[in-house]
């Protein structure tokens, strides 16, 4: 045998054991024995910021964190970019059963919105799931098809967007939603399990203490859509006016979705307490639409 035939196999071992190490140490491959089966392992390259573990990107200016009894757990939110209607929509987004009625918004209405921080509440329980009347939509389409007019219409006026909670027996605060985050919102949630408003509301009422601790002098403006009593509410309310420092300060409207049981959500405005406590029902307010309802109780606050 010609000695460079010999020499040959072991120049190639020598070669393999060198590249090896290497290989592993840039994290672009690994194997590993498991069972006698070699496995191959590609390494994950690192996420850009913004993207989640499943390699979508987050929306703009877009974030969220569950919070249960008092625990924030802030955690990115996958939000996919999708195509919203940006032309003005008339008042009542023009999305109510594919009616089409109202008016666009001024430079007055825009002005007058921007000197509040408005917070949605929207009841993402089994009930939501249930139709307006018979033979409308169902309240959690509507909800949907409401917001996303009110952030289109409204985003010269919140040009960070607002701040969206829904809730079952949990909640789920969105921050700095805009138009664009609106349909993605409501595809990675349905509708199901029980209904606990307490826990948002108080949220919304801390954060409006902390932004106040901060500087900010705007009054917060709660918008619950949701198929129950405005009394659902009232504990934490009363637990909260001892914080209020000025009359209007704050101001909670409940929409309420639900047709049946008139007498026990008939409208209602309590301004006996600091906080403005007020319920809408069903017929009102998709004649009106979410839009001009918030203008209406905004200019009510004053």
């Amino acid at each position: 045998m010609p000695l460079k035939m010999f020499f040959r196999p072991i120049f190639f071992a020598i070669l393999i054991l060198q590249i090896l190490p290497t290989l592993a140490d840039t994290g672009q491959w690994g194997t590993y024995l498991n069972g006698g089966v070699n496995r191959f392992v590609q390494a994950q390259p690192p996420l850009e910021t913004g993207a989640t573990q499943n390699g979508l990107v987050s929306g703009d200016a877009m974030s969220a964190f569950s919070t249960q009894q008092g625990v924030i757990d802030k955690r990115p939110v996958t939000i996919l970019k999708q195509n919203v209607q940006q032309s003005p929509l008339a008042l009542n987004s023009g999305l109510t059963d594919g009616r089409q009625v109202g008016r666009t918004l001024s430079v007055k209405d825009l002005n007058l919105l921007s000197k509040s921080d408005v917070v949605i509440l929207i009841d993402k329980s089994w009930s939501m799931g249930n139709r307006t009347h018979e033979g409308g939509m169902k309240r959690w389409d509507w909800c949907r098809n409401q917001l996303v007019g009110f952030t289109t219409q409204t985003a010269r006026a919140f040009p960070k967007g607002i701040d969206v909670l829904l809730f079952d027996d949990e909640f789920v605060v969105y921050q700095n939603v805009d138009m664009n985050a609106v349909k993605d919102i409501f595809a990675m949630n349905k509708t199901g399990a029980g209904t606990n408003v307490e826990s948002p509301l108080q949220t919304a009422f801390d954060e409006h203490f902390k932004r106040r601790s901060q500087g900010s002098n705007k009054n917060l403006v709660v918008i619950i859509i949701s198929d129950i009593s405005a009394k659902k509410g009232m504990p934490v309310i009363k637990r909260n006016l001892a914080n209020v420092m000025r009359q209007n300060e704050i101001s909670v409207t409940f929409l309420n979705l639900k047709t049946s049981d008139k007498e026990k959500y008939m409208p209602f405005t309590s301004t006996s307490m600091p906080i403005r406590v007020e319920q809408i029902p069903w017929e009102q307010v998709n004649s009106q639409g979410l839009t001009q309802t918030i203008l209406n109780v905004i200019r009510q606050s004053q």
